[in-house]
């Protein structure tokens, strides 16, 4: 039998930890090509699920509020209009300073049991993070078919990534490869290597600095035309490097990618 993946997708999840990963990389633009996330996972088809933000903003004028939910529309058409994709909106209630989703989560446990009993799927993929979705994940399992949870590594609850079969932690370079190609054109990353010819890249440079990053021990070099990072570790196979033409964006690399390092 051929597998049929469906993937479904908690819109407020990917958006906001999308754009809190890649905001300092990108210095303050963002931009997913939805074609590559569902690529990434191979599915037939794709479900969004989200809300238009209408109600407005304090102090927000009515020009700017009809733009900003424009804009919006917009953003929802463009996912719409890929193929095997489908969107489906909730609402927004409460005030401006106060806005709670309405009737997002249940949207997506609905879809995800409907084609499960209909068995139009045999496996599927939930990006999100929340644990209100554990109790339908346990469902899904019970009834047999694979199913396995994509969300951010900081903010998806572990009984929910625990209900599941599989757990796919979503990070920096995750979001960096969903981007659109004119943000990764950009900023382009580090290239990576590994192995025995993580060496070669330092050979002749000069030690510029060093640091800690958890298990790692950091050492910066310049060479002409490049820098290069080298995370060393006691187990060799972990240990890897990095070169770029521009030294504080290496840096910065090593900080989103890693986390802080402990400069010396």
């Amino acid at each position: 039998m051929i597998e049929q993946t469906y993937l479904f997708i908690d819109g407020g999840h990917l958006r906001r930890y999308y754009a809190e990963s890649v905001s300092e990389w990108f210095e303050g633009e963002s931009e997913l090509d939805f074609n590559i996330v569902k690529n990434t996972f191979r599915a037939l088809k794709c479900f969004y699920y989200d809300c238009l933000d209408d109600i407005k903003h304090d102090g927000e004028t009515d020009s700017d509020f009809s733009i900003r939910v424009t804009k919006q529309e917009a953003y929802f058409n463009e996912i719409r209009e890929i193929y095997g994709t489908h969107v489906r909106l909730g609402s927004l209630t409460g005030s401006a300073k106060n806005k709670r989703q309405k009737k997002v989560d249940i949207l997506l446990a609905v879809d995800m049991m409907n084609h499960a009993t209909r068995r139009t799927m045999s496996k599927a993929i939930l990006l999100a993070g929340d644990r209100d979705f554990e109790p339908v994940v346990e469902s899904l399992v019970e009834m047999g078919l694979i199913i396995e949870v994509a969300g951010d590594e900081r903010h998806t609850s572990k009984d929910l990534a625990s209900a599941a079969d599989s757990y796919r932690k979503i990070a920096f370079d995750d979001y960096f490869a969903w981007s659109s190609e004119a943000l990764k054109s950009k900023y382009p990353r580090p290239t990576m290597w590994n192995g025995a010819g993580m060496f070669n890249v330092i050979q002749g440079g000069r030690l510029l600095q060093k640091g800690t990053l958890g298990e790692y021990q950091v050492s910066l070099y310049e060479s002409p035309n490049k820098f290069s990072a080298l995370l060393t570790h006691d187990d060799s196979i972990k240990s890897l490097a990095y070169t770029l033409d521009n030294l504080e964006r290496l840096k910065l690399y090593l900080k989103v990618m890693h986390g802080e390092v402990n400069w010396k």
